[in-house]
């Protein structure tokens, strides 16, 4: 089974549901699947990391709670040539 591969993770709050969502988004900017939630920012944001981490996205970004950006998270780029 192949898996799709999101261009982007984002960590955002959702004051109805005061909650964290994870949501994932393709190339098209389109939401590529339904999103998880957590309660602690912080267990969002390593649900996030973890996602970057198995190579299911190469970009996470996180937002504050009032929908600012707080950092962005990124894969590190392949050296061309490099040994494994």
């Amino acid at each position: 089974m192949n898996e799709v591969k999101w261009e982007i993770t984002e960590v955002w709050y959702d004051a109805e549901w005061d909650a964290w969502m994870i949501t994932a988004y393709d190339d098209e900017g389109n939401q590529a699947c339904d999103s998880e939630y957590e309660y602690r920012k912080l267990d969002a944001e390593n649900t996030g990391r973890a996602y970057l981490n198995s190579g299911r996205c190469d970009t996470v970004h996180v937002y504050t709670k009032d929908g600012t950006r707080s950092k962005t998270l990124q894969r590190p780029a392949k050296s061309v040539g490099a040994s494994p």
